[in-house]
């Protein structure tokens, strides 16, 4: 592809003309040609679409928000971040959120839609893997509306791009991009070139009102990753930035990974929080947390939670917070609060008066 964005209208003589003019330094001939072709062209109207004051100003329905509150249908969302700071699994939720009409991270809810992903990056293995891990913490039954692409042979630059990506968001209310650079192959990333197969994007979601989410590596810095400003994380020319409606970054400080919509096109920027991926029976729960030290209610709050979950892990018929106290050792206010959060968070659930981990419930097929 020798680095060479595809044309997306037919090349005229006169451009031939002007691009040997210009090579050879000629600028004469370039303005000379250009005052040729201004006199030549004819008298025609402006051909621009415009809106005139009775639509300007025609009341407005609500906003249809795909994730409430933070993505806007037909929206171009880039998420950005180091290796190994859990943009894919980041990602992976979102997609099985809106699959499923669940909340993203645990706490944005989601209107349910059908989901593609296109996957330049993980494989088949390690994208099923991700997604059925995720699932099973979310306690996801039946076949939710999402599938996937891995290395799928279509690129931005490709001249079929256009047609095949529309065709595709007509059918889909969100479409997951792992990753941008990955899709254009060939481009140097930090030519403004990067920005046209977003921009093909935006109009595509602008016509059908699919949601596209791009991730994004972050660029590469001599210096301390704790200290980069998450406004400056995304890798390359700054048009890629400019492209989008909504930024989301994930920044990695002393092992704790913080997101931050840095753009919000649409509306008020969500305030930063805390991103957690880990482990919750049989699968990988992704959830977000409110960004405060810990003070020393909160740890222990945390533990008792860690031994509630213990504890239920092993016994299969405990029914009162009382009784569970006494097995973990801990107050019963304490566990009734802890049950609270965990019955919230859907860990745990209430069968038949018993309290059992959901992630067990699911692997014996009660769910």
């Amino acid at each position: 592809m020798n680095g060479h964005v595809p044309n997306l209208l037919p090349i005229s003589p006169e451009h031939r003309e002007v691009s040997k003019l210009a090579a050879s330094g000629d600028w004469q001939g370039v303005h000379e040609l250009a005052k040729r072709v201004i006199s030549a062209a004819p008298t025609v109207g402006h051909g621009f679409a415009l809106h005139g004051p009775d639509v300007i100003f025609a009341p407005l329905s609500p906003p249809d928000y795909l994730v409430e509150g933070a993505i806007r249908r037909a929206s171009l969302v880039l998420l950005g971040a180091y290796g190994s700071s859990g943009k894919t699994w980041t990602m992976l939720d979102l997609g099985l959120a809106v699959a499923t009409g669940g909340q993203w991270l645990g706490r944005h809810p989601c209107k349910q839609g059908s989901v593609a992903i296109l996957d330049y990056e993980s494989g088949d293995y390690e994208l099923k893997r991700r997604t059925q891990l995720i699932a099973r913490a979310r306690a996801v039954s039946g076949r939710p509306t999402l599938a996937f692409a891995s290395f799928p042979g279509l690129y931005m630059n490709d001249p079929a791009f256009a047609g095949r990506i529309e065709a595709l968001a007509k059918e889909h209310a969100l479409i997951l991009i792992d990753s941008l650079a990955a899709m254009n192959p060939g481009v140097d990333e930090n030519s403004s070139a990067m920005r046209v197969g977003l921009d093909v994007l935006r109009a595509v979601g602008e016509r059908t009102g699919c949601v596209f989410v791009v991730l994004l590596h972050a660029k590469k810095t001599s210096g301390n990753k704790d200290e980069i400003d998450p406004r400056e994380l995304f890798r390359g020319s700054s048009a890629i930035y400019d492209a989008a409606d909504v930024a989301f970054a994930i920044v990695l400080r002393k092992k704790q990974a913080t997101v931050h919509q840095t753009k919000a096109r649409h509306g008020r920027a969500l305030e930063p929080f805390a991103l957690t991926v880990s482990d919750v029976g049989d699968g990988v729960a992704v959830l977000a947390e409110d960004l405060t030290e810990p003070n020393d209610a909160q740890r222990r709050h945390d533990e008792t939670k860690g031994l509630v979950m213990d504890v239920l892990a092993v016994e299969h018929t405990l029914t009162a917070a009382d009784v569970i106290a006494v097995r973990v050792e801990r107050k019963a206010a304490d566990v009734r609060t802890a049950l609270k959060d965990l019955l919230g968070r859907g860990i745990v659930t209430k069968r038949d008066g018993v309290f059992r981990l959901t992630s067990d419930l699911r692997k014996q097929g009660d769910s």
